[in-house]
Formats: C-alpha cells, sequence, structure tokens
C-alpha cells in the first residue's frame, strides 16, 4: 500500500493487519510500503483476494490488528495432484529448504 495510506491508518512496515473482504471472509495479512502503488489503493496477491471472495477492484476494509500470537505449530497438506509422481521424501524435496534455520 502506499506509505501515505499507511501513515493515516498509523501502520508501519511489518505490522499485521486484519483485511475484511465480501461474505464475512477475513484475512490477517502484513502491511509493506509500495511507492509505486496508487494512494487508495491495496496490493495483494491472488492468494489474498481468493481466501477474502473478492476480485481485482473490490471494496476491502483494512484494519490494524495488534495482538496477532506467533504460531509454534505449522500442519502442511499436500494436494494430490501436486505430489503425482514424485519420489522419495516430500519434505526434503519440497519443504526443507523454506524451514531450515
Amino acid at each position: 500500500m502506499h506509505p501515505e495510506t499507511m501513515e493515516k491508518l498509523q501502520l508501519f512496515r511489518g505490522d499485521t493487519m486484519l483485511i475484511k473482504g465480501k461474505k464475512r471472509r477475513d484475512t490477517i495479512c502484513i502491511a509493506l510500503a509500495d511507492d509505486t502503488c496508487e494512494e487508495p489503493k491495496i496490493r495483494m496477491n491472488k492468494v489474498v483476494r481468493s481466501n477474502l471472495r473478492v476480485w481485482l477492484g473490490d471494496v476491502v476494509l483494512v484494519h490494524q490488528c495488534a495482538d496477532v500470537k506467533y504460531g509454534k505449530r505449522v500442519h502442511i497438506l499436500p494436494i494430490d495432484d501436486t505430489i503425482e509422481g514424485v519420489i522419495g521424501n516430500l519434505f526434503d524435496a519440497y519443504l526443507k529448504r523454506m524451514f531450515s534455520l
């Protein structure tokens, strides 16, 4: 989102925000400043738009969300068509490089 919009909403880079879309859908995102984004607009990826059930150009509500706890455990399930033909350990093939310290 545009830095001036973030300033108006009192959001800083890395703050968590609650975005509410259509049909009582909401999701938590991280605020990032982007000078190339127009001021009244925000950018979100396809996954976030899908979770909110919104299309490009739809209106969403943005709220600051300061009381989000850190996750302690992640449970990842593969989709059948994404692992078709893969042999060996799925953790080593896909996830190890993302979760290794």
